[in-house]
């Protein structure tokens, strides 16, 4: 008798799991969960280290650094994660397009993805963004504007390959329509480059969020994001080292867990492949 055994996961996926839905649940609950309001100043404990009250110290206006670290994962996390949505659904939807028409409009269409694939996409964003403003919903634009193109070229590529696999022609034998047979049967198995690429493109996200909270074009000035914090901290390193240790460890400990998580859903696509 025979057990058949799960399939090992990813070395380090249960932890980067853990350290990711931790920081979920501090962004989603930071108003119960921050020890004290992040805007509050007190100008009697000007750059206080760690301590009992501050459990991170205090920055140069004296707020809490803590406070302001959880709720800026709610930032970061909202411009890396979501912003993965609007450029996969639209370089899905484009690129399945493109696979399901053939001829000449998908050779157009294939080369105007290739060409602009060809820009480098955190320069597109980063003019995009300074161009329209530095707020959230101009990132947002600028992102899907600049980064749709690698999943339509993804989709694209993976819908034609499918498109002449065994189980496609068994189903046109069969006498199937070609509608139900492109949603049913190609559609799914043409996204999975696309999704296998996605949390790698959460991490990816995220350092461009913290880059540009550091420059200064992600959020309104004095608004609490990692990013911000470590520009904030740069002129006051020798004297608070805390300022910029604290913001740069939160970033890293997402950055890995995201890593983790998509190394995991990877190899869960690689086996059902």
């Amino acid at each position: 008798m025979s057990v058949a055994l799960a399939p090992p996961q990813p070395p380090g996926l249960k932890a980067g799991m853990a350290v990711f839905g931790l920081w979920l649940l501090l962004a989603a609950g930071a108003a119960v969960l921050a020890p004290h309001d992040p805007e509050a100043q007190d100008l009697m404990r000007l750059l206080q280290g760690p301590g009992a009250v501050h459990w991170l110290g205090t920055d140069k206006l004296g707020r809490d650094l803590a406070s302001r670290i959880i709720y800026g994962a709610r930032t970061d996390l909202a411009m890396s994660v979501l912003g993965v949505f609007p450029p996969f659904v639209i370089g899905c939807a484009i690129g399945a397009l493109a696979g399901a028409l053939g001829g000449p409009l998908s050779v157009l269409l294939g080369g105007v993805i290739d060409v602009l694939e060809g820009f480098p996409r955190i320069v597109l964003v980063l003019l995009a963004v300074a161009a329209l403003g530095g707020d959230p919903r101009s990132y947002f634009l600028a992102l899907a504007l600049a980064t749709w193109p690698a999943y339509a070229r993804l989709t694209r590529a993976e819908w034609r390959r499918v498109r002449r696999s065994a189980f496609v022609r068994a189903a046109e034998g069969l006498g199937f329509r070609q509608c139900r047979i492109h949603l049913q049967h190609i559609l799914p198995n043409a996204l999975t480059p696309a999704i296998a690429r996605a949390p790698g493109d959460v991490v990816r996200l995220l350092l461009l969020a913290v880059a540009l909270g550091y420059f200064g074009l992600g959020v309104p000035p004095g608004a609490p994001e990692w990013g911000a914090l470590l520009a904030e901290a740069q002129p006051l390193l020798p004297a608070a080292w805390w300022m910029a240790v604290f913001p740069g460890l939160a970033c890293l400990s997402l950055a890995m867990a995201l890593n983790r998580l998509g190394d995991g859903v990877a190899a869960r696509l690689a086996e059902r492949g």
